[in-house]
C-alpha cells in the first residue's frame, strides 16, 4: 500500500501527523474534512496563511446569521454608525455599545460629568471614578437622578468587509486542490510552490483563479445560505474546473490539470444556517459547454453591484433571522408553563400585552419600514389566532376582548408610520382572533 504524501510539505503522511483537511473551514460552517491529504505541519501552514485571512474576512457574516459551526461559537461583531460611534451587535441581542462614554466638560465654576452607560453596574463603577476624583460626590444622589433610555445608532450599522481576491483566491487555490485530492484528482502543480512563497501581509494572486459568475443560475443549492464546491473535470480539454461558493455571495472558479478518459462532476454543499449537507443542483450540459475562464474583472460594476445585491440579501435574512429568534426567546418566557397548571386566558392576554410592548420599541428604530412593521403585525396576529386555538371554547371571548386592544395599538403606530411616509391617511386592517 502506498502511504500518501502531504500536498503541501511533500512529507509522508503517518498515523501519528496525519491532520484534517478543511475544504471549507469549520469556522465558516465548513463540515467536509478528509484525511491523508495534509500532514499535522502542512496543515498549520494553510491555517496561518490562507485560513484565518478567509475566516476573518467572512466572519462577521457567519455571526450575523448564527450560522451553525460543528465546533465552537459564533463571536459578536463590532460595527459603527454614521458619526463613527462603536457598537457590539450579538444574533439576537440588543445592540449595545463598544463601550460606555465618559466626559467631563469644565465649565467657568464646575465641572459637568456626562456618562452613558450599558447598565446599572457600569454606571456605579463610573460614579466610583467620579468619587474618587471629586471626594464631595454623592453617588447615591446621582443614581437617584439616572434616567435609563434606549437609544439608537445613528444610520445604518456598518462593518467593511475584506472579501476581495487578495484574501479569497488564495485561499480557494489552496482548497481546490484539496478537494480535487479527496476525489483522486491533481493537485494544481505550482501548490507547493506558491504556499511555500506565499506572504498573507503580502499576498500574490495565485494563477488560475477567478471569478466565475455565470449569467444563470446553473449552479444552485436548495438552502437559503450555502456553501458550494464542485469539481468538473473535461476529458476532452484535459483540465478540471472546480467551483466555489461561499455564502451564496462569492463566486470563484479554479483550473486545474485533469487527466481522466470521461468527464467527472464531484460536489459538496452545505446549508449554513443548519449544517446540514446538502445536494447542488448543477447544469452540468450548460457549464461543460461554458468558457472556462474568468467571467468578471475586479473594477467591473457589474461584479460589484452583483456582490454588493448577495451581500444585502445576507443582511436581510440575519435581520429576519434575529428578530425571529428574539421574540422566539421572548414567547418562551412569557409563555412557558407547568402542564399541569396550564395558563388561563387572563394570563396569556398578558403576555401578548407583554409582546406588544417589546414590538412597539422595536418599531421605534429609526430605520424600521412600514413593511417590516406589516410582517410584524401579521405575525403579531398570527400568534393571537394560535393561542386562541388552545384556549377552551368558554374562554375565547376574554382571551379576544383583552388582546383586541393589543392589536389595535399595533395597528394605530402603524397607521401613524404609514401617514408620515405618505403624507396622506391609510388604513390597517387588524386580523382578530377568531380565524
Amino acid at each position: 500500500m502506498t502511504m500518501p504524501r502531504c500536498i503541501i510539505t511533500g512529507e509522508l503522511i503517518t498515523q501519528e501527523n496525519n491532520s484534517r483537511a478543511h475544504i471549507i473551514p469549520s469556522a465558516l460552517g465548513g463540515r467536509l474534512k478528509p484525511w491523508d491529504i495534509l500532514s499535522r505541519d502542512g496543515n498549520g501552514l494553510l491555517g496561518d496563511k490562507v485560513d484565518l485571512p478567509l475566516i476573518r474576512a467572512f466572519q462577521a457574516l457567519m455571526s450575523l446569521l448564527n450560522g451553525s459551526r460543528d465546533r465552537g461559537e459564533n463571536q459578536p461583531v463590532q460595527m459603527v454608525d454614521d458619526n463613527g460611534r462603536s457598537y457590539i451587535v450579538g444574533f439576537g441581542d440588543p445592540v449595545k455599545l463598544t463601550k460606555p462614554r465618559y466626559e467631563e466638560k469644565a465649565a467657568e465654576d464646575s465641572v459637568q460629568i456626562e456618562i452613558d452607560a450599558r447598565n446599572l453596574k457600569e454606571l456605579k463603577t463610573l460614579l466610583g471614578r467620579v468619587k474618587s476624583k471629586y471626594p464631595e460626590f454623592d453617588i447615591d444622589e446621582a443614581l437617584s437622578q439616572a434616567v435609563n433610555v434606549r437609544t439608537w445608532p445613528d444610520g445604518a450599522l456598518k462593518e467593511q468587509l475584506q472579501i476581495g481576491p487578495s484574501v479569497v483566491f488564495p485561499a480557494l487555490f489552496v482548497s481546490a486542490s484539496l478537494f480535487a485530492v479527496h476525489h483522486k484528482q491533481q493537485a494544481h502543480p505550482l501548490l507547493e510552490d506558491y504556499v511555500s512563497q506565499f506572504d498573507p501581509e503580502q499576498p500574490k494572486m495565485p494563477p488560475d483563479t477567478f471569478y466565475f459568475i455565470p449569467s444563470d443560475e446553473w449552479i444552485s443549492s436548495p438552502a437559503e445560505v450555502s456553501h458550494i464546491v464542485a469539481i468538473m473535470g473535461c476529458a476532452k480539454g484535459q483540465r478540471a474546473l472546480v467551483y466555489f461558493e461561499l455564502f451564496n455571495a462569492v463566486s470563484v472558479g479554479v483550473l486545474l490539470p485533469y487527466s481522466g478518459q470521461s468527464n467527472i462532476c464531484e460536489t459538496y454543499a452545505v446549508d449554513v444556517l443548519s449544517g446540514r449537507e446538502i445536494v447542488p443542483v448543477i447544469e452540468k450540459s450548460v457549464i461543460f459547454g461554458l468558457p472556462w475562464e474568468a467571467t468578471h474583472q475586479l473594477g467591473d460594476p457589474d461584479l460589484y453591484e452583483i456582490t454588493a445585491n448577495r451581500i444585502g440579501r445576507l443582511l436581510q435574512i440575519s435581520q429576519e433571522r434575529a428578530w425571529d429568534a428574539r421574540i422566539e426567546a421572548l414567547k418562551a418566557d412569557i409563555f412557558s408553563f407547568d402542564d399541569e397548571l396550564p395558563l388561563t386566558p387572563e394570563e396569556m392576554a398578558n403576555g401578548v400585552g407583554k409582546l406588544a410592548d417589546f414590538v412597539l420599541l422595536e418599531w421605534q428604530r429609526p430605520l424600521m419600514t412600514v413593511e417590516m412593521m406589516k410582517a410584524d403585525m401579521e405575525t403579531f396576529s398570527e400568534l393571537c389566532s394560535h393561542l386562541l386555538s388552545g384556549i377552551p371554547a368558554s374562554g375565547r371571548g376574554a382571551f379576544q376582548s383583552l388582546t383586541q386592544p393589543y392589536q389595535q395599538k399595533l395597528a394605530d403606530h402603524l397607521n401613524n408610520k404609514r401617514r408620515n411616509n405618505a403624507g396622506q391617511a391609510s388604513t390597517c386592517n387588524v386580523t382578530p382572533c377568531n380565524n
